[in-house]
């Protein structure tokens, strides 16, 4: 894969962060079925912790775009940019850690997502000063989105909460019967995926569209017409000969 490509797509997924940062998408087993919104992701009811986590989680998707900008700038602007890509949310998991250590309660299947973005941007973060890790970091990137995604999968299969991302739970409706309420936070699951993927193509190996050698002749060919062509519109008098 070309260094132009990959920067697109990484670009694009970056882009698609962003968007579901703020439109919220979320499906619901009962008669709401999907439901669209659009809201501000910052909660200021749970704490000063949680409520800068929460902005940082917001942040994350534009510094994530922004540091797009610093791969055109060589190997120093890249490294800028692996970090900006990396770090916000690595600041977020711990921020959050620190937030449900203070005794809030939380699911253990959260902690997953959490301790994958610190292990993500600790092998980012290594990358950036040692080109010979990107592979690896790249590596265990998708394998954190194809995780994310199996989990996922498995969760709505089994209708049991494998995932940070699936919530079911059986309401009871009389004595001996009992309705399954199940959702599916759609919005918040792209918001991972994509920052897998936007964040992966950046650290895979990437090289320079290869010029073959048949584009190289024709360069040439090019390169003498026109010095022909200049030469020909030569007069004496540009050559020093006096008529």
């Amino acid at each position: 894969m070309t260094r132009k490509t990959a920067l697109s797509l990484s670009l694009l997924f970056a882009v698609g962060m962003l968007l579901f940062t703020f439109i919220t998408f979320a499906w619901f087993s009962d008669s709401q079925g999907f439901e669209v919104g659009f809201e501000i992701p910052v909660g200021t009811e749970n704490g000063i912790v949680s409520t800068l986590a929460d902005a940082v989680w917001m942040a994350s998707p534009f510094l994530l775009v922004l540091s797009h900008l610093f791969f055109s700038f060589g190997k120093g602007g890249e490294k800028i940019g692996l970090l900006l890509s990396a770090l916000p949310l690595f600041l977020y998991a711990i921020l959050r850690i620190l937030s449900y250590l203070g005794g809030k309660e939380s699911h253990p299947i959260l902690f997953f997502t959490l301790f994958s973005l610190i292990l993500i941007a600790s092998f980012s973060s290594v990358a950036a000063f040692v080109p010979e890790a990107k592979k690896s970091a790249a590596i265990i990137v998708f394998s954190y989105g194809a995780a994310e995604t199996l989990l996922l999968i498995f969760s709505m299969l089994f209708q049991e909460k494998y995932s940070l991302f699936y919530f079911s739970q059986l309401i009871p409706m009389g004595h001996t019967s009992y309705l399954r309420y199940s959702f599916f936070t759609i919005s918040t699951f792209f918001y991972y995926l994509f920052y897998a993927l936007g964040l992966g193509f950046r650290l895979l190996p990437l090289k320079e569209k290869e010029i073959k050698p048949k584009e190289i002749k024709i360069e040439e060919i090019k390169t003498e017409e026109i010095e022909e062509e200049d030469l020909s519109s030569l007069s004496l008098e540009d050559l020093g000969i006096s008529r």
